[in-house]
């Protein structure tokens, strides 16, 4: 869906491999994940990324089906920027990306 918008997508299907993406090929400007991945959950995957010089200011979103305020300060104390909701609304999302990765003005 991003992808149709204008953006370039990379996925991965577990956590190691977005990590060893990540490190190939650099810093994204953003972020976006489940916390159940394969290998490890998305809390301990934001908490690894937080520790590299390059990842660390990188905006992170989750998807949760929970809202709870436990999630919530995980999430805060691994580096999660956002939280949206499960069920994905395309909609919620695109405004998220947009809120962090504005477009760019070119002159």
């Amino acid at each position: 869906m991003t992808a149709r918008e204008g953006f370039k997508v990379f996925e991965a299907g577990n956590a190691t491999g977005a990590i060893e993406n990540l490190r190939e090929l650099g810093a994204p400007d953003l972020i976006v994940l489940d916390p159940v991945l394969p290998g490890m959950d998305g809390y301990e995957f934001c908490r690894v990324i937080r520790q590299s010089s390059n990842l660390k200011k990188v905006p992170v979103i989750v998807f949760a089906k929970k809202d709870g305020l436990l999630d919530k300060f995980r999430g805060k104390v691994t580096g999660i920027d956002m939280f949206l909701p499960k069920p994905l609304r395309p909609d919620l999302l695109l405004q998220a990306v947009h809120m962090f990765c504005p477009p760019m003005l070119i002159v």
